[in-house]
C-alpha cells in the first residue's frame, strides 16, 4: 500500500493495498464536483504538542478542533488528505445509527437510562451538524428531510408499526407507517418493497464539503494538519507519546487515534483484533429527466435504504443523479467484480432505469467493532490514548459529534458521551481470521434476507 507521495507501507492494516491506494480506484463524485481539497503540508523534522490526533476525518478534526478552542496545541497527521478516507467518500446521509445492536437490545443488556442517553445523543448528534453547515456557510447544501425505511420482505411489513412505536419511544419522533399505494403517491416507488416507514430526523448532505470545510475551520482554530503523513510508529518515550512519520515525528502528551476503517493492528497494538474493517461499495448515474424519474415513480429527495441486513441505501441528488450504495465486497481492488454485483442489485430495485449510465462508483471501508458498538473514550491500559472510531456505517453524525464530545473529556470537562459508547471493544475470536468470519457473516445475512428475518 503506497500512502500520499511517501511510496511508505503503513503496518499492521487488513485490506488489500488497492484498500488504501491514495487514488481510489474510480472518481468519487463528491469529490469530482465539490470543493478544492484542504491543502496540507507534510510532516518534517520534529513537533511539540499537547495532543497528536491520528485521522483527519469527521470525528479527529473535531476533537482537534476543540481542544485548539481551548488553548491546546494540537496537530492532526493524516496519511493522505483530509477527509480521504469514509469522511470524504460516503453516501452523505446524515441521520441516526452507529451501532449493531438496537436500542431495545442496549436497553436489555445495560440498561434503559444507558439506551436513552445513547438514542438522545444520535438526536444531537445529527443537529451538531446542521448548525455546524450553517455557521460554515453550507446551510443550503442540506437536502431533504428525514429517513426512510423500507420494507424488503412482506414479513418485515408485519413489523412496521411497531417499528414506528419504537421509534417514539427512543427518539420522541412519530414516524409513518407508508403502504405501497401511499409510498407511490410520494415519489417512493422501489421494486421489491412491501410499505415502508418514514420519520423526521436527518438530512443528506455533501460528504466531500463538509469535511473540506471542517478542516479548513479547524486550522483557523489553530490546529496544525500534516497531509501525507502517515503515522508508522508510535511508542511512548519519558511520558510523552511519539508518533513516527517518514520525514519526521510528533512528540505529544496526549493521543487520540480516529482512523475507524483504515486503522492499523499495531497503531498502537491496542486496536489488535477489537475492528473490522468492511467494504462499501457506491454508484452514482448520469442526470435523469424528467421522464426517468416518472417511469420508476421515484422522485423524492429522502435519504432511503431498506431492511435488509446487507441494506442497499440510495437518494435522489439535487442534480438529479441517482446514488445507490450497498455493503459487502470481499476483496479491495476487484473493481469488474464489484461493478457488475452492485449495478444488479441496482437494476432489480430500479429496473425502469436499467440503462441510465453509471458515471462514478467507488468503494471505502467502515469500521465495525468487536462488542457491536461505537467507541469513544479514553484507551484502557494506556496512558493519555483516546479513541474514537466503530460507526458501523453510519457516522456522519456520530462521529462528528463523539470526536467534539470527546474532545471535551480529554480537556477534563464534564464527560457527556454515552456510557455504551465508552465500552472497551473485546477482541474478536480468532481476530487473524476475522475478514474469513466476515464472509460467512455476509452469506448468512443474505440468507436472512431472503427469510425475511
Amino acid at each position: 500500500m503506497l500512502s500520499g507521495n511517501q511510496n511508505t507501507r503503513v503496518p499492521g492494516r487488513l485490506f488489500e493495498a488497492a484498500a488504501y491506494a491514495s487514488a481510489p480506484h474510480s472518481p468519487v463524485y463528491w469529490q469530482t464536483t465539490g470543493r478544492a481539497g484542504q491543502a496540507a503540508a507534510s510532516l518534517t523534522e520534529e513537533h511539540k504538542a499537547d495532543v497528536v490526533v491520528v485521522g483527519a476525518g469527521y470525528a479527529g478534526l473535531h476533537c482537534a478542533r476543540r481542544l485548539a478552542r481551548a488553548g491546546q496545541q494540537v496537530i492532526v497527521l493524516e496519511a493522505e488528505s483530509p477527509g480521504w478516507g469514509a469522511s470524504g467518500r460516503n453516501g452523505g446521509f446524515c441521520c441516526l445509527g452507529g451501532d449493531l445492536r438496537g436500542l431495545e437490545s442496549i436497553a436489555r443488556r445495560w440498561g434503559e437510562g444507558d439506551a436513552v442517553h445513547y438514542a438522545r445523543t444520535q438526536r444531537e448528534a445529527i443537529a451538531f451538524v446542521d448548525e455546524f453547515l450553517f455557521q460554515a456557510g453550507l446551510a443550503d447544501s442540506r437536502q431533504g428531510h428525514g429517513e426512510l425505511c423500507l420494507a424488503h420482505h412482506p414479513r418485515v411489513a408485519l413489523g412496521l408499526a411497531a417499528q414506528a412505536d419504537a421509534l417514539d419511544r427512543w427518539y420522541g419522533v412519530r414516524a409513518e407507517v407508508l403502504s405501497g399505494e401511499m409510498l407511490a403517491a410520494r415519489g417512493m416507488s422501489v421494486a421489491g418493497s412491501y410499505g415502508g416507514l418514514y420519520y423526521p430526523l436527518g438530512f443528506g448532505l455533501q460528504p466531500w464539503d463538509y469535511v473540506q470545510a471542517l478542516a479548513a475551520q479547524a486550522q483557523q482554530d489553530g490546529v496544525r494538519v500534516y497531509a501525507h503523513s502517515p503515522v508508522l510508529e508510535l511508542r511512548r518515550d519519558r511520558g510523552r507519546w511519539v508518533a513516527v512519520t517518514p520525514q519526521g515525528q510528533v512528540r505529544a502528551t496526549r493521543l487520540v487515534i480516529a482512523t475507524n476503517g483504515y486503522s492499523s493492528e499495531q497503531l498502537p497494538s491496542w486496536m489488535a483484533g477489537r475492528y473490522l474493517p468492511v467494504q462499501s461499495q457506491i454508484m452514482v448515474t448520469a442526470p435523469l429527466s424528467d421522464a426517468q424519474i416518472s417511469a420508476q415513480g421515484f422522485s423524492t429527495d429522502v435519504m432511503c435504504y431498506d431492511s435488509r441486513h446487507l441494506l442497499h441505501y440510495f437518494r435522489l441528488l439535487p442534480d438529479r443523479r441517482f446514488l445507490f450504495g450497498m455493503r459487502g465486497g470481499f476483496r479491495a481492488g476487484d473493481d469488474a467484480a464489484d461493478k457488475r454485483r452492485i449495478r444488479r442489485h441496482w437494476r432489480r430495485l430500479f429496473p425502469a432505469w436499467r440503462d441510465v449510465a453509471v458515471e462514478y462508483d467507488w468503494s471505502g471501508l467502515l469500521c465495525f467493532n468487536g462488542h457491536g458498538m461505537p467507541f469513544a473514550a479514553a484507551l484502557p491500559g494506556l496512558d493519555n490514548a483516546y479513541g474514537a472510531f466503530g460507526w458501523h456505517g453510519n457516522g456522519v453524525a456520530l462521529a462528528s459529534y463523539s470526536g467534539h464530545l470527546l474532545g471535551g473529556a480529554i480537556l477534563g470537562e464534564k464527560n457527556t458521551l454515552p456510557a455504551v459508547m465508552q465500552l472497551t471493544p473485546q477482541r474478536m475470536p480468532l481476530p487473524a481470521q476475522r475478514r474469513l468470519w466476515l464472509r460467512l457473516g455476509i452469506r448468512l445475512a443474505g440468507l436472512a434476507d431472503a427469510l425475511g428475518r
